[in-house]
């Protein structure tokens, strides 16, 4: 008899191990989603508020452009500096580099599990739009997309950092997990 009274609470526990740690599996993923869609409401009063206050100040996180790209459905506000905190949030502008919309190379990062998750959909063709802080839309059209070793990236914008373009850079593979050693580039030429 005691041994089916063992079994009955081993089962038990068994049971509810598993139940846990189903919970802590989904209670991540959870956090993120309802983080992102707070941010993503939070982002568009953000957004607002920059184009009334016609502000020319560029700081470190400030709201510097909006990015629509509907291959990607990515609709997002940048901030100005690419740094670890803003990159969190939302796509961020390289500091190295033009805030996009003026006449040099222009870098925007994102997260390839997050704002980027769908950058690969982007191709040769596609539309990207840019708001500036002003309210004037700029329209860029995809030339190529372009997969380097994550190392080869600043000889790679240095030798473009006079051009013209729109660069848009997450890491890759996009289900890497850890740290990608490459990154996917997506080139655009204004229209």
């Amino acid at each position: 008899m005691p041994t089916n009274v063992n079994r009955i609470g081993l089962k038990r526990i068994v049971a509810v191990t598993i139940v846990l740690i189903g919970i802590s599996l989904m209670a991540r993923p959870l956090y993120h989603l309802s983080r992102r869609l707070y941010i993503a409401v939070k982002s568009e009063h953000i957004w607002a508020d920059t184009l009334l206050a016609k502000t020319t100040i560029l700081h470190n996180g400030a709201p510097t452009v909006w990015l629509r790209i509907e291959k990607a459905g990515v609709d997002s506000l940048i901030l100005s500096g690419a740094n670890n905190t803003n990159l969190s949030k939302f796509p961020s502008c390289h500091s190295d580099y033009a805030t996009p919309g003026n006449d040099r190379l222009s870098v925007i990062l994102g997260h390839r599990d997050t704002h980027f998750s769908q950058l690969y959909k982007v191709n040769e063709g596609a539309t990207i739009n840019l708001q500036t802080r002003h309210g004037e839309w700029k329209n860029y059209r995809v030339i190529n997309t372009q997969i380097i070793d994550k190392d080869l990236v600043p000889n790679l914008m240095n030798c473009r950092q006079d051009d013209n373009k729109l660069a848009l850079m997450t890491c890759y593979p996009f289900n890497y997990i850890g740290p990608a050693p490459k990154r996917f580039i997506v080139w655009a030429d204004p229209v």
